[in-house]
């Protein structure tokens, strides 16, 4: 009898518009396993909400709390909590509908931790890819109020979101009241609770090894698997200019265009047609308005292209175009899939010294890295590239090599395949 697995993640290309790497990830890593081992997958996600529902994966809808309020202060409390009632109890009833050997979940930011208990409750055996530091810090980005490196073990009532709720007296009470303190001591306690159910753990990288460990993971529910890499090079929808340089990414703070958009003044003084291609999935307004006054400040708005939400397979096609990519992360990231790609890709990448770059990407032989704050270092790098194009091709073709040792399907497989049968025969 074939193996059933279970995947759970918040949405998936194809079925969701708005999606990143954690979810591309998650269908990579599907599509490998069911290929090369026969192995059945089957997806839970929320509602399909893509314009043009993709088709052929076997899938489940799993009710969130999204699905039956429309109140702002509830929706806040549970995903807060990371405890969905409505999600535990829908998991239940597709996970026995399924009946899957194995749940393996994956990004749950929306759905929330209630799968967990929802297949232990029907004794599954339960695993846990982290891509993010979601159950770890209501942020998801572990950086304080002060933008430093978060180094607290416990959520702290500075930084439960509010931003979401959109009664006033709501917030205030839960600020003047104490309750804060309540919720997020509830929080810690909960996600304790719910990872100690957890089987075994899927990370990308050593660094995530240790971090889960200082939060007292045991060592040996641990496993570094990088993630499988896909390259495709279809026809580009348009011709990129060149000199050209490449941003994907979320419009949130953490993840550093502002940084980048003040580069490109210094870069443009040299190169004056530079062009920046933006692809952005999800947008904070706020940050959006300040990325656009630095553009307008500076001078730059015929050098900065916004693309919106573009296809992976738009994506792919400007990874075959520009001439480097940019990673300006300003958070202690875990392995990004984006700069995995652009490294298959054979670019010339410039990416922060922060999370686990250094692990993917060895400065001056693979890449170049520096200060994640500072633009100027940024824009330095940029133009040695630009200035030395041999030296870019070179460099792009070392991080090529370099992540296909480390993330080849072949190595991926071998590992996920393993733990697969180690949690079925621990059951």
């Amino acid at each position: 009898m074939r193996t059933r697995i279970g995947y759970i993640t918040d949405a998936l290309p194809g079925y969701h518009r708005v999606h990143a790497g954690a979810e591309r990830a998650c269908a990579s890593m599907g599509d490998l396993v069911e290929k090369e081992t026969g192995t059945s997958i089957v997806y839970f996600f929320r509602s399909p909400d893509a314009p043009q529902k993709a088709s052929g994966k076997d899938y489940q809808v799993i009710d969130t709390i999204e699905d039956h309020t429309k109140s702002s202060a509830i929706k806040a409390l549970v995903w807060t909590l990371l405890l969905d009632p409505f999600a535990f109890v829908s998991s239940i009833k597709k996970i026995k509908e399924e009946d899957v050997d194995i749940v393996h979940m994956h990004h749950l930011t929306q759905i929330s931790l209630s799968p967990i208990l929802a297949a232990k409750l029907l004794n599954k055996p339960v695993i846990f890819s982290f891509y993010d530091y979601y159950p770890l810090c209501p942020k998801c980005n572990l950086i304080d109020n002060k933008k430093c490196i978060c180094t607290k073990k416990d959520a702290c009532d500075e930084c439960v979101p509010l931003e979401n709720i959109k009664n006033d007296t709501i917030k205030y009470l839960l600020r003047s009241t104490g309750a804060l303190k309540i919720i997020y001591k509830l929080r810690s306690c909960i996600v304790k609770y719910t990872l100690s159910k957890v089987d075994s753990f899927i990370v990308l990288s050593d660094t995530w090894k240790n971090l889960l460990i200082s939060y007292g993971i045991p060592g040996s529910k641990i496993f570094v698997i990088p993630l499988p890499v896909t390259v495709i090079h279809p026809e580009p929808t348009f011709t990129a200019k060149h000199p050209s340089l490449l941003f994907v990414g979320w419009e949130y703070p953490h993840k550093g265009l502002n940084v980048l958009v003040n580069a490109l003044r210094s870069v443009k003084s040299e190169f004056p047609d530079v062009t920046l291609y933006v692809i952005s999935a999800d947008v904070n307004q706020e940050y959006h308005n300040e990325v656009m006054n630095t553009i307008t400040k500076h001078g730059l708005e015929n050098n900065v292209v916004f693309l919106g939400k573009s296809s992976y397979t738009e994506i792919h096609s400007l990874l075959d175009q520009v001439d480097v990519v940019v990673v300006p992360e300003q958070w202690n990231i875990a392995w990004s899939i984006f700069l995995t790609e652009a490294m298959a890709h054979g670019k010339a990448i410039v990416a922060s010294y922060i999370g686990d770059i250094p692990e993917v990407i060895t400065h001056y032989q693979t890449g170049l890295l520096v200060s994640a704050v500072v633009p100027m270092d940024f824009a330095e790098r940029i133009t040695t590239y630009l200035k030395n194009p041999e030296f870019a091709k070179a460099m792009g073709e070392r991080a090529k090599t370099k992540i296909a040792s480390v993330a080849n399907d072949l190595s991926v497989l071998t590992k996920v395949k393993y733990l697969y049968r180690k949690v079925i025969v621990g059951k």
